[in-house]
């Protein structure tokens, strides 16, 4: 179970996706005010930071556009294989110990302990 302190919950959407153009696919939730693009954002940016990186604009978008990418193959992996699962989160550990998960929102409100 992921530690709350250390966990970093990204809700996810599908549409078309301003971090790789007009494409069609996943992308990070800000409705309602939210600002998880601005969160995932400064995440990276602590990351890369912390690996000796220098953040520029194209490495950062590279980075969200991998990020996203690697979520919709999960999400399509779990599509074919389903079963009786009620939702998809992919997690990822990064380096400095930060848990971060992403999916939908009302499957990551039910991830226990975060």
């Amino acid at each position: 179970m992921a530690d709350a302190k250390r966990t970093l919950k990204i809700p996810i959407t599908w549409g078309r996706n301003r971090v790789r153009g007009k494409q069609e696919g996943a992308m990070f939730d800000d409705d309602h005010g939210k600002e998880t693009l601005a969160a995932v954002r400064t995440m990276m940016k602590a990351e890369v930071e912390a690996a000796g990186v220098t953040p520029t604009p194209e490495y950062m978008e590279g980075a969200l556009r991998h990020l996203l990418s690697t979520y919709e193959d999960g999400y399509r992996h779990w599509q074919a294989n389903r079963d009786d699962c009620i939702g998809f989160v992919q997690e990822f550990g990064m380096p400095s110990g930060l848990t971060v998960l992403m999916g939908d929102e009302r499957v990551l409100a039910r991830v226990p302990g975060c």
